[in-house]
């Protein structure tokens, strides 16, 4: 298992291979607001490239 903190909001494209085969997983921008997200990609058993965001979608409101 390989864990990547991305702590700077932008667009990133993971590129995960094995074997001459290639998949790609995007975290975009809009994930790096006030809520709490996590991106899972894995690499199953058949080669198979999955990945999964989960989001609190939370937020804040700022009183004035």
């Amino acid at each position: 298992m390989v864990a990547i903190d991305l702590l700077e909001p932008a667009d990133y494209r993971l590129e995960i291979g094995s074997d001459g085969e290639k998949a790609t997983a995007v975290v975009g921008s809009e994930l790096f607001d006030r809520s709490d997200s996590a991106t899972d990609v894995a690499v199953r058993a058949d080669r198979a490239v999955t990945d999964r965001t989960v989001s609190t979608t939370m937020g804040c409101s700022l009183l004035s």
